[in-house]
């Protein structure tokens, strides 16, 4: 990013902070946030900090912030003014109830099962603080088009780019179920991207067990029980006989049901076979 953008254009390190189980047998601390880096392009950018504004506690500035008075330069009414709107966000964003911050397996309605997946809530902040309506958002690992789905609804212009066409059917399948956006859309799909020379072999799959236990909290990504290590096996997003990869993106940990239930298909094929028959209702074999 500092190559990029020049170490002098960043400007915040933002800490997300969650909240999940642990292992009883963790031999450290539970490893519960992530770091985002926001550089700009220039000594000029654009922050919206009235369209992130929170409350402040008991609905005024906390004792020793910003208070009335000659010396500070606000007038008691000033004061007042803000501590309706409320505060400008620290650069810690922790997990309240409400608030949206939580993981997304916890967020069953917007959950698709991406193993990054990052809740909507976030990435709409992040929207509304750093650009203006009609601008142009762009997310060049767009995923399950989370980034997408809220510029959208914030009245963005966006570009998603990603590596997997299969990243490009789920954002289809996204965008048309909850924006109904794309009912008559086709995502640019290219089969002539070369190959990657700048990785090594990678390792054999089943190393990440760990890891990925950690990410998921140790619930399994079908049925989303908690379930001990030892019960939980890696399970490849997208099949490796249909074109998916060992790697650690394309990988989760799913309990013997779930696995076998999944079989060869997709994971998004699968999370929504999984809700069908939790709800009751019968559905024929993925193909």
């Amino acid at each position: 990013m500092d190559s990029l953008f020049g170490h002098q254009n960043f400007r915040n390190e933002i800490v997300w902070c969650y909240t999940g189980p642990g292992s009883p047998k963790m031999r450290q601390f539970n490893r519960k946030h992530d770091t985002i880096f926001w550089y700009s392009v220039s000594e000029t950018w654009t922050f919206n900090g009235n369209a992130v504004r929170l409350p402040h506690v008991d609905g005024g500035p906390h004792v020793g912030g910003f208070v009335g008075g000659t010396t500070q330069g606000i007038d008691a009414d000033t004061s007042e003014e803000y501590g309706v709107k409320g505060k400008i966000p620290e650069t810690w964003w922790p997990q309240e109830k409400g608030n949206g911050l939580a993981i997304t397996p916890r967020q069953k309605k917007q959950y698709v099962g991406y193993p990054t997946q990052k809740p909507i809530a976030l990435l709409e902040r992040i929207i509304k603080a750093s650009s203006n309506e009609g601008d142009v958002v762009l997310d060049p690992f767009c995923g399950c088009a989370t980034a997408l789905v809220a510029s959208e609804k914030l009245d963005r212009q966006w570009t998603g780019i990603d590596i997997s066409p299969k990243a490009a059917e789920l954002v289809r399948v996204r965008m048309n179920r909850e924006t109904n956006l794309f009912d008559q859309f086709n995502p640019i799909v290219r089969t002539d991207i070369p190959k990657r020379t700048d990785v090594d072999k990678l390792p054999p799959y089943k190393t990440h067990r760990h890891m990925l236990y950690g990410q998921q909290e140790g619930h399994c990504a079908g049925c989303q029980h908690h379930f001990p290590f030892r019960n939980l096996t890696v399970d490849h997003i997208v099949a490796k006989s249909k074109g998916g990869t060992d790697h650690l993106v394309n990988l989760q940990l799913l309990c013997a049901a779930c696995n076998s239930m999944k079989g060869t298909s997709s994971q998004a094929v699968f999370v929504a076979r999984f809700k069908r028959a939790a709800a009751g209702k019968t559905s024929r074999s993925p193909r």
